[in-house]
């Protein structure tokens, strides 16, 4: 990670319940961006497009 980028975790909700969770890495001087979010959940879970689904961001990884 790059010095002055913090973590944050994304947490994928499909139709109300908990899907995954992902890192998202960004820099806390600029706001979240939160289409450039999405586009990173899309690249990694495509099946999602046709779902309804929504994000939430939150500081604690949940545990495998």
């Amino acid at each position: 990670m790059k010095k002055g980028y913090n973590t944050i975790y994304i947490d994928i909700m499909v139709d109300g319940r908990f899907y995954k969770q992902i890192p998202y890495v960004y820099n806390p001087l600029w706001k979240l961006d939160e289409e450039d979010a999405r586009k990173k959940v899309l690249d990694a879970y495509p099946t999602l497009a046709r779902k309804n689904y929504e994000l939430r961001f939150s500081q604690q990884r949940i545990a495998r």
